[in-house]
């Protein structure tokens, strides 16, 4: 049973011999029934990869595969390092970002899972996997403040820069873009069409975007980088409705199906790289979609999801809600509701523990906006009197 703030200087002197001197500097208690559940799930985490016989995460799970996002799967441990400062979670963090860039070949593209291709196909590029790789190396680099990482970024953002450009269209309206997958090779080409995609374009866009601002970065200041970052940014934001919710893509049925997960996942990214470029358009938008996402703050820890499956009912980790997180914090909303549902969903970590990495714990990506650590780590340091 915990024990509160009095209780546990009763306690002290009890122990102590009740009139004996106490030490009365300050006490850290063991913070909210969230952050100790945090705790435990990164000290799941480091169990599980500590367990592996590289001591990474390389295997498909149910929900995210460390091979396809192989820099990602080291943001928890990033997060956890950021918060705690223990050593074993920067070392988690740097094996995995060590395995993601062996996934690399010589033109720094990452190598997609033989196991994921569709018969007898080449050698394939996702695009979405080297942003997605992009983003995880500058992170590491926001976090760990080592330059080799920045370096790595820049490396994957050339290799991403080197595929050449399509074109996605929405009602008439038409954006430089690239196509989902590309072949793997000296020249490579697309492999599949090209069509909105809001997740994919807001993380291509804000990956151009993070390097174009960085004075270290290679892209540092590139016109092309800033004019294609915007590109894919309005892109991303093409299909919103008048309700202000993004769908899935243009393909198929996708436009009627506002996934939460990955609509706001997309809106954290659109944010994300707003915050840098403070464009007129993309603030209106990201206003109106913030009333999507206030709606589903209401309802705490609820999703509407549409692919894979379909599910209306409790998020079962809490990347959607971290997701949500900067929109309601930056552009205003019912945060208490959001706090009460990142509570309730940290209350049912054991449910997801065995997740390898990833978004889950999404501090790193709260930090690397500008979010105050007291805002998303607000554990109380007690001065007794």
């Amino acid at each position: 049973m915990k024990l509160n703030s009095l209780a546990f200087l009763v306690l002290i002197l009890l122990v102590s011999g009740g009139c004996g001197a106490v030490d009365m500097a300050p006490v850290q208690e063991l913070g909210s029934p969230r952050s100790q559940a945090i705790r435990s799930f990164w000290s799941a985490q480091d169990s599980s990869i500590r367990s592996r016989p590289d001591m990474v995460f390389d295997q498909q799970s149910n929900v995210f595969d460390p091979r396809v996002y192989p820099s990602e799967a080291a943001v928890s441990f990033l997060s956890a390092w950021l918060v705690t400062g223990e050593s074993r979670f920067r070392e988690d963090a740097v094996r995995q970002l060590e395995y993601a860039r062996s996934l690399e070949d010589s033109f720094h593209y990452q190598i997609y899972p033989e196991d994921l291709r569709i018969e007898e196909e080449e050698p394939l590029v996702s695009t979405n996997a080297q942003a997605r790789l992009v983003q995880g190396y500058f992170l590491a680099w926001k976090i760990l403040e080592d330059r080799r990482y920045l370096d790595w970024a820049d490396q994957a953002l050339t290799a991403l820069l080197s595929l050449p450009l399509s074109e996605a269209c929405w009602q008439m309206e038409c954006f430089p873009a690239w196509a989902f997958l590309y072949t793997r090779e000296a020249s490579p080409q697309p492999w599949t069409s090209c069509f909105v995609n809001p997740n994919q374009n807001a993380v291509i866009g804000l990956v151009l975007t993070l390097l174009h601002h960085e004075p270290l970065s290679a892209h540092f200041g590139s016109e092309e980088t800033g004019l294609l970052a915007l590109s894919q940014l309005r892109c991303a934001m093409v299909m919103m409705d008048d309700l202000g919710r993004v769908p899935l893509s243009a393909s198929g049925g996708d436009p009627q199906l506002f996934d939460t997960r990955y609509g706001h996942y997309t809106l954290l990214h659109v944010l994300w790289a707003q915050r840098f470029w403070n464009d007129p358009q993309l603030q209106l938008d990201l206003q109106k979609s913030n009333q999507w996402v206030d709606e589903y703050n209401r309802n705490h820890s609820v999703t509407l999801r549409y692919y894979p499956e379909y599910i209306y009912g409790p998020v079962p980790d809490p990347t959607e809600l971290y997701s949500r997180y900067p929109m309601t914090y930056f552009l205003g909303g019912d945060m208490q509701a959001l706090e009460e549902g990142l509570d309730e969903v940290w209350l049912r970590h054991e449910s997801f523990t065995t997740v390898q990495g990833g978004f889950i714990s999404g501090q790193a990506v709260l930090h690397a906006m500008g979010i105050p650590r007291r805002d998303y780590w607000p554990e109380e340091v007690v001065n007794p009197d």
